[in-house]
């Protein structure tokens, strides 16, 4: 019960603080085909923070425990809580990883959602990494916690 009230206030602060508030829903897919039994990634995105999470953190019926991610703007920390189980949260904070992620910016472009986009590559670990994003909206938008300050992102993928 805590917990839920707790998040709770923390979405309404969210939502009431800021100007223009976008919500992205990126669905994962392997080989082509949607993977039903993850849900859906939310971004929530105004130009002060963003916050990653899933549906089913917003719907409250995620199971214990689980994870949401704030990103402060302009500083770019990371903070992600780890909600173990009702009324035990803990926190951590990173303020340099975001400025460590190195991007290989393309010229390849294409038409997401009617928004002109730019590929970007990345290398995390073994995994490389497309993400296609759009420098059209006000706000960077991060479909993950280590994406660059160029644009919205739209779409990423791992290779």
């Amino acid at each position: 019960m805590h917990q839920r009230i707790l998040f709770s206030i923390f979405i309404f602060l969210f939502c009431l603080s800021f100007g223009q508030t976008y919500e992205v829903q990126y669905i994962s897919s392997y080989n082509g085909k949607v993977l039903t039994e993850q849900p859906p990634t939310l971004v929530w995105a105004n130009e002060k923070e963003n916050f990653i999470l899933n549906n089913k953190i917003r719907e409250q019926k995620a199971e214990y425990p689980f994870t949401l991610t704030k990103i402060e703007k302009p500083s770019n920390t990371v903070v992600s809580y780890a909600l173990l189980k009702p009324n035990e949260i803990i926190s951590t904070s990173d303020a340099e990883a975001i400025g460590k992620q190195t991007f290989e910016f393309t010229n390849e472009t294409k038409k997401i959602l009617g928004y002109n986009c730019k590929k970007a590559v990345t290398k995390i670990n073994s995994n490389t990494i497309e993400v296609w994003y759009t420098s059209d909206l006000k706000i960077q938008g991060r479909c993950f916690n280590n994406w660059a300050k160029s644009g919205f992102c739209f779409r990423n993928r791992k290779k």
